[in-house]
């Protein structure tokens, strides 16, 4: 809710947020301004012949930029040869957002002041003066790409990254101010590859330095302090994630004013992690107060908006609405497709979290669509070792698990897990969504021990990371039942299934599906012990639940129209099973119908289905 966030397959929920993937378009748009991302790009043209012929030319152009002066780097094909540039070559692109991104941050602090120009001449003044500072820092730390002095190495992202941090640490110390914005910003660029852990760190030391500066009561600080609290969330540390966002929601309040942007940022971040928390009435209250905020002050048509939309989208998929969910995220892919062009993070996400949502409404082959094109699409935009890759992996996997290609499957979760192992550490919430969907297929493959294994390396993570009342840990408990059941245990499976029946019902609320769901998985197992009461009444609450959760069509409500009927068979009321299997065999998928028409043949009394 990506979605939200943390499971991206289903039963527990999509890959829903962050709906702020890589590099924030709508935080770098504003470091973006006038001709800086063509002085960029020319700067990184991979054929020396177009790039800038020595710094002094790079320099001239930076300082035409910063007087308001055309620069000489922008030619009259920009637009094509751009796009070519993009599609050819990837990893100069994300260095080339690297550098504008710095670029940008430290030469428009004059434009920060511009709307208060009249009565703050002064604080411009020391605003372009840092700027001009940091252009000149920019240019002798990106001196190494000048041919000349490169003499033949090929200087990578990662590369400038590093000389870069160590430069500002050494070179900058005695200018805080200019030190903390870049501190800032690199710790994005390395957010947007993936790195969370080195993003943390420069965003930690980020927020000492605008502390320092600023004091504890100031914009700046309020900043760091969003952009601390939302690594925290990356790296799946949801109680720091919260208490340092309710932090910087709190100080822009005060700082800004409550109807400030940047306090519906800070609103939509902080609702995303209180979903990862399970905390849905305050996601609800969160991105409604987001989303006015943004309408009002953007217009329906902007990008803020469809991301705010779509974590509502990821919420009322948490909570059961899934035709309410489909919508939303149409709704918001439509706008980012309007305002981004055709492939960008938010695009992919958004695809992503649409192919959950088709997947629990059985409409499997679009679900496959999607998931296949916000896959390539992420593999383009990130390369093959990116977090969000992983996630798109894993969504794939599990539906290929339940569309019988266990052979694909395998290979896609693999690799996810491999990924997320690598990338996330040994305990994040994104690893044991990986744990889970894996599981999944090695029961399914009846490799039993395997994913016992695999379930419970799942439920440790869960329970240490989320707390025992989570959402994801019910998941966990119903597929360790399930997996037992399958093993001839069904005792252990009654259980496990009572537990994650309490669960769900104290963090998803009583009319949820998947409480409507576990219930039906403990009625069979009530029949399956012969306790075919407690089975009966299970299975009835199932029923009412999903017809009124799903709808009376829902292919879920027909199939527990055929488990409900076994149960009354068993039980001897053949004939209130008997109007129960004439309902399943006209409304459901052939095999819901095939077993229907099987069970009918065993009450002597009964009438053929309609059509059967």
């Amino acid at each position: 809710t990506q979605v939200s966030r943390r499971t991206d397959a289903p039963p527990a929920g999509p890959p829903a947020g962050p709906a702020r993937a890589g590099l924030d378009p709508e935080r770098l748009r504003r470091r973006l301004k006038g001709d800086l991302d063509t002085i960029i790009l020319k700067a990184l043209r991979k054929d020396p012949a177009e790039r800038y012929g020595t710094v002094d030319q790079l320099r001239e152009d930076l300082r035409r930029h910063l007087a308001g002066l055309p620069v000489r780097a922008r030619p009259l094909t920009w637009r094509y040869r751009t796009h070519r540039f993009v599609r050819r070559h990837r990893a100069p692109v994300v260095a080339a957002v690297l550098i504008a991104a710095l670029l940008a941050g430290f030469s428009i602090l004059t434009a920060r002041q511009a709307a208060r120009i009249e009565t703050q001449a002064a604080v411009v003044a020391e605003e372009r003066d840092k700027a001009e500072e940091v252009a000149r820092f920019l240019v002798s730390l990106f001196r190494s790409a000048d041919p000349g002095e490169a003499r033949g190495e090929e200087v990578t992202t990662r590369t400038l990254l590093e000389r870069g941090r160590a430069r500002v640490e050494e070179e900058l110390a005695a200018q805080p101010a200019v030190q903390a914005t870049m501190l800032g910003v690199m710790g994005e660029v390395y957010e947007a590859l993936g790195d969370y852990a080195e993003a943390e760190a420069l965003a930690r030391q980020a927020l000492l330095r605008e502390q320092a500066v600023h004091g504890p009561r100031h914009a700046a600080t309020a900043t760091a302090l969003n952009r601390l609290g939302w690594i925290r969330h990356l790296r799946g540390d949801e109680a720091g994630a919260d208490s340092t966002l309710r932090a910087a929601l709190a100080l822009r309040q005060a700082v800004l004013g409550p109807d400030h942007l940047d306090v519906a940022r800070t609103m939509n971040d902080l609702a995303v992690v209180a979903q990862a928390r399970g905390d849905y009435a305050a996601t609800d209250t969160l991105l409604r107060a987001a989303l006015a905020l943004r309408q009002a002050r953007l217009g329906p048509e902007h990008m803020a908006v469809a991301t705010t939309l779509n974590n509502l989208a990821a919420l009322r998929w948490r909570l059961g609405d899934y035709d309410g969910a489909a919508r939303y995220f149409e709704q918001a892919l439509a706008v980012f497709r309007t305002t981004l062009g055709a492939t960008h993070p938010r695009i992919a996400v958004t695809l992503n979290n649409l192919a959950v949502t088709y997947q629990v409404q059985g409409d499997l082959d679009r679900a496959e669509a999607r998931y296949r094109e916000a896959l390539a699409m992420r593999r383009r935009l990130f390369g093959d070792a990116h977090p969000e890759v992983a996630r798109s992996l894993n969504t794939l996997g599990h539906l290929l698990t339940r569309r019988g290609d266990y052979a694909a499957a395998d290979s896609l979760l693999t690799e996810a897990l491999a990924l997320r192992r690598a990338l996330l550490g040994p305990r994040h919430p994104d690893l044991a969504s990986t744990l889970v969907t894996l599981a999944g297929l090695r029961e399914a493959q009846g490799r039993y021990a395997e994913a016992e294994r695999l379930h419970r390396e799942a439920l440790a993570m869960r329970e240490a990371l989320l707390g025992h009342g989570h959402a994801e840990v019910a998941e966990s408990l119903g597929g360790l039942a399930r997996l037992e059941r399958r093993r001839g245990r069904p005792a252990d499976a009654a259980r496990l299934y009572r537990e994650a029946l309490a669960v769900e019902r104290q963090a998803l609320g009583p009319q949820h599906p998947r409480v409507a769901e576990t219930l039906r998985q403990l009625g069979l197992v009530e029949q399956d012990l012969g306790h075919l009461d407690a089975a009966v009444a299970h299975l009835r609450e199932a029923l009412a639940l999903a017809r009124t959760a799903l709808g009376a069509e829902h292919a879920t409500v027909a199939g527990l129209h055929v488990d409900l009927a076994a149960a009354l068979i068993a039980q001897g009321a053949a004939a209130e099973a008997e109007g129960l299997l004439q309902h399943a065999a006209g409304a459901g998928d052939a095999e819901t119908a095939a077993r229907a028409r099987a069970l009918m043949a065993r009450i002597p009394t009964a009438r053929p289905p309609a059509g059967g």
